[in-house]
């Protein structure tokens, strides 16, 4: 492997590849904000699981009851 010092950096990056690394890079990006979007929907999604059973704990509520809304608001009931 070569240092980073002794690489060609005028070769790698000269025009004929700069269409190949645009795609590279667009992709990377692409799959950031995909990982970000999706781990910021999940966040969302147990925000507001947390913030029913809050309410329902509240109402008075029990256990039993608010583990079948949330299953049944989760469609698994």
């Amino acid at each position: 492997m070569l240092p980073l010092a002794e690489v060609n950096w005028d070769a790698i990056f000269s025009p004929a590849n700069m269409p190949l690394i645009a795609v590279f890079g667009m992709v990377t990006t692409v799959t950031v904000i995909g990982v970000l979007t999706s781990s910021w929907q999940k966040v969302k999604q147990h925000e507001g699981e947390m913030r029913l059973k809050r309410d329902l704990v509240a109402k008075g509520y029990s256990v039993e009851e608010i583990e079948r809304i949330v299953r049944v608001k989760h469609g698994k009931g």
